[in-house]
């Protein structure tokens, strides 16, 4: 009698942190385009994940702040977010980056090449293009 071992399991693909290295913009916030009016830059990040920190635009004003690379692969703590206090005529886009930025734990490269920023449940809150596509 032959025994034949068949699995029906998936490999899971792992990404480090190390993926996420350059600049990206903000192109989605919760599923929402994002768009750019008046004063307002297009907003982005930028992860330097050898020195562990993060930087961008959040539409209005520059942020940095520590990036937590000695996480597993699929989380991200950005730690606590500085920004310069610029006031412009319109803080809203402004106000949605830096709170979707609040509650991202996790990552996920699409295959596509953009990034997803996710909740600690798993809902996309930032979805991110490379910057020198």
């Amino acid at each position: 009698m032959t025994a034949i071992l068949i699995s029906c399991g998936s490999a899971k693909k792992t990404t480090s942190i190390d993926s996420l290295s350059g600049e990206w913009s903000i192109v989605k916030i919760d599923g929402n385009e994002v768009k750019v009016t008046g004063d307002q830059d297009l907003p982005f990040l930028g992860f330097n994940t050898k020195e562990g920190r993060v930087y961008g635009n959040a539409g209005c004003n520059l942020l940095t702040g520590a990036l937590n690379a000695d996480v597993k692969a699929g989380t991200i703590d950005f730690g606590a977010l500085g920004s310069t206090r610029r006031m412009c005529p319109d803080m809203s886009l402004e106000q949605q980056v830096l709170e979707s930025l609040g509650k991202v734990a996790q990552y996920k490269i699409m295959n596509n090449g953009n990034i997803e920023l996710k909740d600690a449940t798993g809902k996309t809150v930032i979805e991110l293009n490379n910057r020198s596509k």
